[in-house]
């Protein structure tokens, strides 16, 4: 599935092609997180929206990746950000299994560099993908691309 936004305005634009996958509540998604050795060099960085608590029960942090278990709870929503260079994520849920795939592109992203972002309210779930920012003339087109796969748990 190809998000394609076309410039049709006058003059030259910088944007970012933002695409959101919004699943519902009860499951678990699990994002990889890029992880290779930089030695004394940090490797990662992640983005906090204003409202996200650091100690929110939701999320659970490891070396590897982020897992995410939205509630139907009524408490205040959760937002971060992170570069995901294997450009995937995994929600399960109802006995099946999301996959979303998105290429990482190199370039200069939104929000901190984050190329992989995730939003949970309290009844669902977005998975949600960015493309670098791009400067786009006047009728041409910049796309996101994404896999998604559903199948049996």
């Amino acid at each position: 599935m190809d998000d394609i936004i076309e410039n049709r305005s006058l003059f030259d634009i910088e944007f970012s092609v933002w695409g959101i996958t919004q699943l519902a509540c009860g499951g678990k998604l699990v994002v990889p997180t890029s992880c290779p050795d930089s030695g004394l060099t940090a490797n990662r960085a992640v983005a906090y929206w204003s409202y996200s608590s650091v100690t929110d029960k939701r999320i659970v942090w490891s070396d590897f990746d982020v897992s995410v278990q939205p509630t139907e709870e009524n408490i205040p929503p959760f937002k971060f950000g992170l570069t995901a260079k294997e450009g995937r994520c995994t929600y399960c849920n109802f006995g099946q299994k999301v996959e979303i795939y998105s290429p990482y592109e190199e370039g200069v992203y939104p929000d901190y560099g984050c190329n992989f972002e995730c939003y949970t309210g309290p009844s669902y779930i977005e998975a949600e993908f960015l493309t670098p920012i791009k400067r786009v003339g006047t009728g041409q087109s910049v796309s996101l691309t994404q896999y998604i796969t559903v199948s049996r748990q």
